[in-house]
Order: structure tokens, then C-alpha cells, then sequence
């Protein structure tokens, strides 16, 4: 969101699903942190909602029917979506830990590490 041209992070937890995680239900969820916790009306949710942060679950990025779509074709028609960058991250390091050299080189790292770890105590 963004609040006197600041951009203001608004997380929300999964405490508050009471009926499911469906896209449709997610998406009323969110809308609802947004209307109620947040005190937006509807109409500023679009001048507001500037961007969707979420990990490449098909619940979010679906694209026929995702929280994703559904925000942007709804609620905030130029608001943009990202993928986790902290997931992105993870899976690249997965992708990449099965090459021989960087099976070597983490083994390198991990010896070097064990060694100065245990040398001081």
C-alpha cells in the first residue's frame, strides 16, 4: 500500500481463514485486512494497492483464477505482482546444489567452517 507516497508493508497471517484457501476465499480475506484493519474504502483500495508479493503457489498465481488475478481485475487494476524473492532465491540454490562443483565447493565451505568453529572452543 502505499500512504502519503510512503509504501506501507501489510502482512497478514493465516489465523484469520475460517473457510478455507480457496482463491476466492484468500482474496475476500485480503480485502477485508485491507477495508477493516487498515480503515480503506473500497474505492482508495485501487489508488493504493500497488503491489502483490507472494511465493509461486497456484492458489496466488493461477491465471484464470488466482488471488492475483482476482485483486488486479477487481480491486487495484494497475497493480503489479512479485514473486517472493526469498522463494526465488531458494529454489535457484536447490536447482543449483545438485552440479558436482557446487556439491564441492559446499563441502569446501562446510569443512572450512566445522574447522573454525570447533578451533576456538
Amino acid at each position: 500500500m502505499v500512504q502519503n507516497w510512503v509504501k506501507i508493508l501489510i502482512l497478514t497471517s493465516l489465523d484469520i481463514m475460517f473457510e478455507g484457501s480457496s482463491s476466492d476465499n484468500l482474496t475476500k480475506v485480503i480485502m477485508e485486512v485491507l477495508t477493516i484493519s487498515e480503515g480503506l474504502p473500497r474505492d482508495q483500495i485501487a489508488q493504493k494497492f500497488i503491489c502483490f508479493g507472494v511465493d509461486g503457489v497456484n492458489v496466488f498465481w493461477s491465471i484464470k483464477n488466482g488471488v492475483r488475478k482476482q485483486t488486479h481485475n477487481t480491486y487495484a487494476l494497475n497493480s503489479i505482482g512479485v514473486h517472493c524473492m526469498a522463494h526465488c532465491t531458494n529454489l535457484a540454490i536447490q536447482t543449483l546444489s545438485r552440479l558436482p562443483l557446487v556439491v564441492w565447493i559446499e563441502s569446501l565451505l562446510q569443512c572450512l567452517y566445522f574447522y573454525f568453529a570447533h578451533s576456538f572452543n
